[in-house]
C-alpha cells in the first residue's frame, strides 16, 4: 500500500512539473532590445533623434578651438587695462 502511495505521489508530481516545465519554455524573453541605447536604425528613422544625435556629437566638438581664442582675447584686454 506504501509503494502504491508513493508510486502515484510520483506520478502525480509528474503529471503537474511536466505541463510547467513545457509550457514555461518561451524563448521570447531572451530576445529583448536594450533599454539604456536606441539602434542606428531607429536614429536615423526619426528626424528628431536624428538631429538630437548630430546636436550631441558635435557638442563635444566645442567650437573647435575658437573658444581658447575668445577667452585669449579677452584676457589680453583685461591686462592691457592695467
Amino acid at each position: 500500500m506504501n509503494k502504491i502511495k508513493s508510486n502515484l505521489k510520483l506520478i502525480i508530481g509528474i503529471a503537474i512539473a511536466l505541463p510547467a516545465i513545457v509550457l514555461s519554455c518561451n524563448t521570447d524573453f531572451l530576445e529583448t532590445t536594450p533599454q539604456d541605447r536606441i539602434s542606428s536604425k531607429a536614429t536615423w528613422s526619426d528626424g528628431p533623434l536624428a538631429e538630437a544625435f548630430v546636436f550631441n556629437a558635435y557638442s563635444f566638438l566645442g567650437f573647435g578651438g575658437f573658444e581658447e581664442q575668445a577667452l585669449a582675447s579677452r584676457s589680453v584686454f583685461l591686462y592691457s587695462a592695467e
